[in-house]
């Protein structure tokens, strides 16, 4: 969660933090206590973003809550994720017509998103359809006890790695 959206709901910290390896790097966040989380379907656009009953609720979390949303010590970029823990037990229905609803000078491109309870019998097209197999793996350390965020198993796609180019050495490429 981002600092921006804990302080804009008033969203109460733990006291404990929790340190997450990402894209950047080591990065220590402060821990929520469990909230409730409610997402809309994407296709209610900015003004339907606006009205509850557009939501469904998803369970209660605690989230990693960073502890500045300043990039580069030059701007902030509130950035809220909603990852494995909401994730699991649902489908992620995406469309890949990609739509900017907020206006055409923006920087963020939106596809169609929606958490669903199941596949639903018309999602996918008769043609062009891809099957990915996943498995689930954990990848949290509990040899250190549990971690205080919501974790879950993440998918992972057997026998794909993505490797840091500048990490390989010649005699590995």
């Amino acid at each position: 969660m981002s600092q921006t959206t804990a302080s804009a709901f008033n969203v109460p910290t733990t006291g404990q933090t929790y340190q997450d390896v990402g894209i950047g790097g080591l990065e220590t966040f402060d821990v929520s206590v469990p909230v409730r989380l409610m997402l809309a379907p994407s296709a209610v656009g900015e003004t339907g973003a606006d009205l509850q009953r557009n939501y469904n609720a998803f369970g209660s979390y605690s989230f990693q809550v960073k502890q500045s949303d300043t990039v580069g010590g030059l701007i902030d970029i509130p950035l809220d994720i909603a990852g494995t823990p909401v994730l699991q037990q649902h489908v992620l229905h995406v469309q890949p017509n990609i739509t900017d609803f907020t206006n055409p000078s923006s920087l963020q491109d939106y596809a169609r998103t929606e958490l669903l309870a199941a596949m639903p019998g018309n999602a996918l097209p008769h043609q062009g359809v891809f099957t990915i197999p996943l498995r689930m793996t954990d990848f949290v350390d509990r040899t250190k006890g549990d971690p205080p965020v919501t974790v879950a198993k993440n998918p992972q796609i057997p026998g794909v790695q993505i490797l840091d180019s500048r990490k390989i050495t010649p005699s590995a490429a």
